[in-house]
C-alpha cells in the first residue's frame, strides 16, 4: 500500500470526510461541500486501491464516502 493511500484511509476514516472527482483526480475533503480545501489528491490507481478494503459508497450529491 502507497503512502498516500494509506493517508488516504486516515483521512476517510474522519467525519465528514470524502471523495470528489475532478478530471482524472481524486480529492478527499474533509468539509461538507465542495468549498472544502483539499486535503489529498489520489489518481486512478490510488483510488482503486483504496475502494479494495474497506470499500466506499455513493455519497448523495456526487462524489464518495466511508
Amino acid at each position: 500500500m502507497s503512502g498516500a493511500v494509506a493517508r488516504a484511509r486516515g483521512l476517510m476514516a474522519r467525519p465528514g470526510a470524502w471523495i470528489d472527482r475532478k478530471g482524472d483526480a481524486y480529492l478527499v475533503r474533509l468539509g461538507g461541500d465542495r468549498r472544502a480545501r483539499v486535503n489529498l489528491t489520489l489518481d486512478e490507481a490510488g483510488f482503486r486501491a483504496l475502494i479494495e478494503t474497506p470499500g466506499v459508497r455513493a455519497r448523495p450529491g456526487g462524489g464518495w464516502t466511508a
